[in-house]
């Protein structure tokens, strides 16, 4: 009875009374050892003595009023401070509003051992010490005794009970969950959220419900660092891999049983996003597998799901980490295609200076690539594969902000892991102005992304006209290569013409055009009157390549062993273009060009012949034709065919220079400019033989090279000498007659006759002794009057056999000694054989 009185009072909010009711009926109870009855009315003790704190607490609140305007106002807000502190569910004991002492606690935790203790005497109170221990709980957390309440938690979960339903389980569940999220324990409230939910459809007793399932489950998975929102899963990812990857693929059962495949997609985008890297081998296979079928059957568009019963929404998970992007660049137009712009020097005055505080701001940067309206721009990626399995991407394509633009769709295979793809994608602006490239959209497993970039801004312009290679007639000299590198072969000193016919591609007719060599050495082009080049016509650049600048020489042809080698020289052409002469933006069209040289003709060995004249001069040259066609070299004396693979002896005349005062390089260059000779070949080619390296290794050419000042007659017994040797008789006069004609003006000039014999090394020997002369060898030369010539007659007579030279020039006297100025000298000096 006195137990039933506090229950009474208790509910009446008599706290006092029931207190001393319940006193009382503890100690009729504890004498009558009636234990069930006892725990009863320590329970109701032990509630009155947390509510009793509770209720001092708010009558102090209710009743401690403080008049306005009088006393001080900070103490009004130290009640309103108690008041917030005891309503926290969390806590520290010196929070807490409780008059209780310590001490006053530990007795309270003593009764409610106590009870608990007489409670687990009776196999039937399992029940009601299970609604004990839960109030205890609910009590002391109240109060901010997280210890001592985890201790009575870890208590009711290893209680047994037994005889309860399916529906008092679920609620018993359910209240753990709640006790341990109060107390900080998410784990654990997160692993009975997840058993009562298993528990609404693995029993049998009560209809199973997919839906309290789902709902509970998706409770349930921010206590396991589970988000369904894809935004808030940045980084490393807490929990426990395993247990994660097992929940969402319960969520996906869980809406296939429900017949909501849009959530299952969902779903399993969110573990794909989230637990890639976690993921076996065989798991990837069978969700991408799961992914595809329910896409095909079900197509889904970006947007979130809603769970009519409840309310839940499911974002939508675009698969942005699949695959990885490592490079978003966007490439300026090909060289044919970029814009330029051109840089007018306008002098303006300065502006005026205005101090502003918004001139602190950074100013904005004029983006760096321009692009051209109704032309493609370019845009590399660069994707790899995070997947252990084969990916396929279709429908690649960019997002900008230009609703007109047309972008280009690629289809990409990707490999196993670690595969990687540099893809191409293409985009046609339409408006002018500033483009902005925010990313790129793709479908793999029929799932429909969009995935954002940094911005990436080009500049549009307005359209420009565009020319282009429109032909070029290959044949043996001409090929082009799939660069569109135009590769010239042709022979050593060749001179080459072509034309490359140009196409107007555009719709804006070309009114400026200028065309530039890299090399006007090399290559020379012009265009023939040109003044405008309207749409879709056409133009002919005539192009010349002369390689005599370019000689190959013979030390460069002859490598090593007889090793014939070629030599490659590249240039191009250059043409910019514009709509008009002072347009603001222009294009260039670059012509590349690759040379090969071949070598043609060589110039084996060569001998200067004896003079033909005082004015001409002859040389033999032995030429290897070392190319693989016959050509025709041009001389003096006409043309001579030169054979392949051949070497032919030609010979050429040439004017000798009166450059009497020449030293020996300028005459071996002069020589070698005298023997540059012109050849042709087949197919209306022509070259130039150039040989600069000539090595002269008799002196005695230098003197061929040059124009005497006179001229000489020379006869013996009235025969013309010749360069061959004389037959002469000893002891017998020999008439010798000397006509010297041309520049006769030198004063002092004396015509001497020595002969000599040549010996070892070439010297001279003196033979005054066996050459005797009748009349004078050395006599002053003294024109007739009226006349250009001098004439002299004397008679020599050789005593003993022998070759002899007959040495005959013009000197003067210098300083003194006798004819030591040598003017003129007869070359090639007579030759006698005296038997």
């Amino acid at each position: 009875m006195r137990k039933n009185l506090g229950d009474v009072c208790l509910q009446l909010n008599l706290r006092s009374d029931a207190i001393s009711h319940y006193k009382t009926a503890v100690d009729l109870l504890r004498s009558a050892n009636d234990f069930l009855w006892l725990a009863g009315a320590i329970e109701g003790l032990c509630v009155t003595s947390m509510l009793g704190v509770e209720c001092d607490v708010e009558s102090t609140t209710s009743f401690n009023r403080i008049p306005s305007f009088q006393g001080n106002p900070s103490k009004a807000l130290n009640v309103a401070n108690i008041k917030l502190k005891g309503n926290r569910l969390l806590g520290t004991p010196n929070d807490m509003p409780s008059k209780q002492k310590p001490e006053q606690i530990d007795d309270l935790l003593d009764k409610y051992q106590e009870l608990f203790t007489h409670y687990r005497k009776f196999s039937g109170a399992n029940i009601i010490e299970t609604e004990a221990t839960v109030k205890a709980c609910r009590g002391l957390i109240h109060r901010g005794f997280r210890t001592e309440s985890l201790e009575f938690l870890h208590g009711l979960v290893t209680l047994a009970v037994v005889a309860i339903d399916e529906t008092d389980k679920l609620q018993r569940y359910a209240t753990l969950c709640d006790l341990y999220t109060q107390l900080g324990y998410h784990r654990k409230a997160a692993f009975f959220k997840r058993v009562s939910a298993i528990q609404c459809i693995s029993t049998k007793t009560i209809p199973t419900s997919w839906l309290t399932f789902y709902q509970l489950v998706t409770e349930s998975l921010e206590l396991y660092h589970i988000y369904l929102d894809w935004t808030m899963c940045v980084g490393e990812i807490n929990g426990s891999p395993s247990l994660q990857i097992k929940i969402l693929k319960e969520l996906v059962h869980a809406a296939r049983k429900l017949n909501r495949q849009d959530l299952a997609i969902r779903h399993l985008c969110l573990l794909l996003h989230t637990q890639l890297s976690r993921l076996s081998v065989q798991e990837q296979i069978d969700i991408t597998k799961h992914l595809c079928e329910l896409t095909d059957k079900y197509p889904q568009k970006p947007v979130p799901a809603a769970v009519d019963t409840t309310g839940l929404i499911v974002p939508w998970v675009p698969l942005i980490n699949i695959p990885k992007l490592k490079l978003f660049r966007v490439e300026s137009a090909d060289s044919t295609r970029l814009p330029r712009q051109r840089h007018f020097n306008h002098q303006t005055e300065a502006p005026l200076f205005i101090y502003s505080p918004m001139q602190l701001l950074k100013p904005t940067q004029t983006p760096s690539i321009l692009w051209s309206a109704d032309c493609w721009g370019d845009v590399t990626m660069e994707i790899s594969n995070p997947l252990s399995i084969p990916l396929m991407i279709s429908n690649l394509q960019l997002m900008c902000n230009d609703a007109d633009a047309e972008c280009s769709s690629q289809s990409v295979q990707l490999d196993c892991e670690g595969s990687k793809e540099r893809v191409l994608l293409r985009i046609k602006p339409r408006r002018l102005g500033e483009l902005a490239i925010t990313g790129y959209k793709l479908t793999i497993f029929g799932i429909h992304n969009s995935v954002r970039h940094s911005s990436k801004i080009v500049r549009v312009i307005k359209e420009l006209p565009y020319l282009v290679i429109d032909n070029i007639e290959e044949n043996s000299h001409i090929q082009v290569d799939r660069t569109g590198m135009i590769r010239v072969t042709v022979l050593n000193g060749q001179c080459f013409n072509f034309i490359v016919k140009l196409l107007n591609q555009s719709h804006i007719n070309i009114g400026s055009l200028a065309v530039e060599s890299s090399d006007p050495n090399l290559i020379n082009c012009r265009v023939n009157e040109f003044s405008e080049l309207t749409s879709k016509s056409k133009l002919d650049l005539l192009i010349a390549v002369d390689t005599t600048n370019h000689y190959l020489t013979l030390t460069e042809i002859m490598k090593g062993e007889n090793e014939q080698i070629n030599r490659i020289l590249n240039g191009s052409v250059k043409l910019v273009y514009s709509e008009l002469n002072n347009s603001e933006y222009y294009r260039e069209l670059s012509i590349n060009i690759s040379i090969k040289i071949q070598p043609s003709l060589l110039l084996v060995d060569w001998r200067m012949k004896p003079r033909i004249n005082r004015f001409l001069a002859e040389v033999e040259l032995n030429i290897n034709n070392v190319s693989e066609t016959q050509l025709e070299v041009v001389t003096a004396y006409g043309s001579v065919p030169l054979p392949s693979k051949e070497i032919t002896r030609i010979a050429h005349k040439f004017s000798r220079t009166e450059k009497h005062t020449s030293t020996k390089t300028q005459l071996r260059a002069y020589l070698a400019n005298c023997l540059r000779l012109n050849w042709r070949g087949s197919n209306d080619s022509q070259g130039v033989c150039i040989w600069d390296e000539l090595q002269v290794k008799d002196d005695s050419i230098y003197k061929v090279l040059v124009a005497e000042r006179v001229s000489w007659e020379i006869q013996l017994n009235n025969t013309t000498v010749s360069t061959e040797l004389i037959q002469v008789a000893i002891c017998q006069p020999i008439s010798l007659d000397v006509v010297i004609g041309g520049d006769l003006s030198q004063s002092d000039c004396w015509l001497i006759i020595s002969p000599y014999q040549s010996i070892l090394h070439g010297e001279k020997r003196n033979v005054d002794r066996n050459v005797l002369f009748i009349g004078s060898s050395s006599v002053p030369v003294v024109p007739d009057n009226g006349k250009t010539q001098f004439c002299h007659h004397c008679q020599l007579l050789v005593v003993s056999t022998g070759i002899y030279h007959i040495e005959i020039y013009l000197a003067k006297p210098k300083n003194g000694e006798m004819f030591q100025d040598i003017i003129a000298t007869l070359n090639p000096s007579i030759r006698i054989s005296a038997n």
